[in-house]
């Protein structure tokens, strides 16, 4: 940590923060960065204290002082909100970062929502120096239990408040407060702390793996690791996902030789026994008039040309098969074709053409609901001719 610099510490007016900006106003250049939510009944009474204490001390204050409303759960949106008003005061008069006053207890209560929540983070419990909003985060008071600061700011006599919402056990994180980790004495917070480092270390040296993997990630290397790597390696696939889902994805991997996974807008797929990340192909459906309707197609997946040669692409129509629809394949579609009826999934299986990209291989049905082409097949035994009319061309 550069101390060369100024340092902004954000300070909410708890004993916490309070003990923060008396240390680290004595060992470096400080500015003080304080939010007032309004939503707490002595918010204005926080506010003119950190006032006084700064004016005294002749330190720099940044207030943010806008009636806040959340939006969803009120601690992620209100963090996210003083974040970045932090974030811009940092960029606006140019401080080295933030310092805030997260200590041991925070720490163990972080990882220990972590475990309640069932899911595997990339790093558990608080890290000392982290970035948020493009900026730096430093919180040296990681080694500091919570009593230690409220008798620092006793003992000091620096004045502070109690925020009201921590009584509040309907926030998960005040519950483990009240009703875990205050069940702990000092050794055995050390002794949580050591098994928390202890994680992070093979947490390290799982992430190392994992990159290894993603370089060449084979299905058989996957099936063959330890289930923690496997469960990591799907929690870098599928971030803020429950153990529960990734467990289910997990079975598929291993069981499975054909699988489309849904990730967002994208799929999981496995090709050639490598799993890939691609861009969803959506079922689609068109109608046509005439002709000069399938000419003018536009699609993300194909596009139609006037015939030229005979080749698997190459189609004839009637006007009589007007209106048609040109749609994805289905699983149960049928062409009838010179040597018989083949399933047209039969002929995806036999072409080797993976799952994913099964719903871009578009199939002409007339208004009868025969099938009449096929891209990649071509034209049933009834619109086979020499000169076709059309070509369906593939785009990649």
């Amino acid at each position: 940590m550069k101390k060369q610099g100024r340092w902004l510490v954000a300070v909410s007016c708890g004993p916490d923060s309070m003990a923060l900006l008396d240390m680290m106003r004595k060992k470096m250049r400080v500015g003080v960065a304080h939010v007032n939510y309004h939503h707490q009944t002595t918010a204005d009474q926080q506010e003119q204290m950190i006032r006084s204490y700064c004016k005294k001390h002749g330190l720099v204050l940044h207030v943010f002082n806008v009636p806040f409303i959340a939006s969803g759960n009120f601690e992620a949106s209100a963090r996210e909100h003083r974040y970045a008003f932090f974030s811009s005061v940092i960029r606006q008069y140019h401080y080295q970062g933030l310092i805030v006053g997260h200590h041991l207890d925070d720490h163990l209560e972080t990882y220990l929502l972590q475990e309640k929540s069932g899911r595997i983070p990339l790093h558990f419990g608080l890290q000392k120096i982290t970035k948020h909003h493009g900026i730096w985060i430093y919180r040296p008071l990681l080694n500091f239990q919570k009593k230690d600061l409220i008798n620092y700011v006793k003992r000091h006599h620096i004045p502070y408040f109690i925020d009201e919402t921590n009584q509040d056990t309907t926030y998960t994180r005040n519950y483990i407060r009240h009703h875990d980790l205050i069940h702990y004495d000092f050794s055995q917070k050390i002794e949580l702390r050591n098994k928390v480092s202890s994680q992070n270390k093979q947490r390290t040296i799982i992430d190392q793996i994992c990159q290894t993997f993603f370089q060449k990630p084979r299905i058989e290397v996957y099936r063959a690791y330890d289930k923690k790597i496997q469960l990591t390696i799907l929690d870098m696939y599928f971030p803020n996902t429950t153990t529960k889902y990734k467990e289910e994805i997990h079975k598929i991997l291993m069981n499975k030789q054909h699988f489309i996974i849904p990730k967002g807008k994208q799929d999981l797929v496995l090709e050639e026994k490598e799993l890939k990340i691609v861009d969803r192909i959506e079922k689609f459906c068109y109608v046509c008039q005439n002709k000069e309707d399938l000419f003018s197609l536009s699609s993300p997946y194909f596009r139609v040309e006037k015939g030229r040669n005979t080749s698997i692409y190459s189609g004839s129509i009637f006007q009589t098969d007007f209106p048609i629809k040109v749609r994805s394949y289905r699983e149960e579609d049928k062409i009838l074709l010179r040597f018989g009826t083949k399933k047209i999934n039969r002929f995806m299986i036999d072409r080797h053409i993976p799952m994913y990209l099964r719903n871009a291989y578009p199939v002409i049905e007339n208004k009868e609901g025969v099938i009449i082409y096929v891209a990649g097949i071509g034209c049933c035994k009834d619109h086979f001719q020499v000169s076709p009319d059309f070509n369906i061309k593939l785009i990649d």
